[in-house]
């Protein structure tokens, strides 16, 4: 309902009238019940800059959950994926029940559980965006993160050829760290591949806001005609 709307012809009070959508302009039209009269229900300046700044509130705060969410997967996901192999490595040589019950049990349930959280998050909060495109984009973050100390003995190596850092076995150290990188990777596609099975869950969790949306705006417009039947 308008805060005040004011006949243009007869002075009568619009307020409580519903606007109708005109066809071809799309402006809200109020036909005054009294003259006639055909009036465009303009927005108040108050409550259009209210508006507008709770949309921008709105868009800050998505902006600031979705930083904070980047923040604390990306650090996760890239210790994970670079534990997996760790893990591996020092596990190949003990029997196999150590490695399935043992030391592997918390390192697998958090290697299951983060990519099916990060599907979740993507198809909620990356929604507009393609599947395999924000996978993509996720995929490189953790590549990138994963590079650093393989991007460090590349530039020791440099330097070392270049007569500019003196160190010894370097160039060793980068042919192991590049093999370490590749596994990494490879681990990091299986974690790329297990989000899909989060966008169930995700588009499970729309479907429920979405239906609790629409019954809240069904309340209010229940709502709003008693007041207008009262009035």
């Amino acid at each position: 309902m308008a805060i005040a709307h004011v006949c243009l012809g007869c002075g009568a009070a619009l307020a409580r009238i519903r606007a109708i959508r005109d066809p071809h302009y799309r402006l809200p039209i109020v036909i005054c019940p009294s003259c006639g009269e055909a009036c465009v229900r303009r927005v108040d300046p108050i409550l259009q800059r209210w508006r507008a700044f709770q949309s921008l509130a709105a868009a800050l705060c998505a902006l600031l959950v979705q930083v904070l969410i980047v923040l604390s997967l990306a650090p996760a996901t890239a210790s994970v994926v670079a534990a997996v192999p760790d893990i591996i490595s020092m596990q190949v040589t003990d029997n196999v029940f150590d490695l399935l019950y043992n030391q592997s049990i918390p390192a697998m349930v958090v290697g299951v559980t983060l990519p099916v959280l990060t599907g979740v998050w993507m198809t909620i909060g990356l929604g507009h965006w393609r599947p395999w495109l924000a996978r993509a984009i996720w995929g490189l973050l953790i590549a990138g993160l994963l590079s650093w100390d393989m991007l460090w003995l590349a530039f020791e190596t440099i330097g070392n050829r270049l007569g500019i850092v003196s160190g010894v076995g370097a160039e060793a150290h980068l042919q192991l760290a590049f093999y370490d990188w590749l596994l990494r990777v490879l681990v990091l596609f299986v974690f790329l591949m297990l989000t899909f099975a989060g966008s169930p869950l995700g588009a499970v969790l729309l479907k429920i806001h979405a239906r609790r949306r629409t019954r809240r705006w069904s309340r209010r417009r229940a709502r709003l005609r008693r007041r207008l039947r009262g009035g």
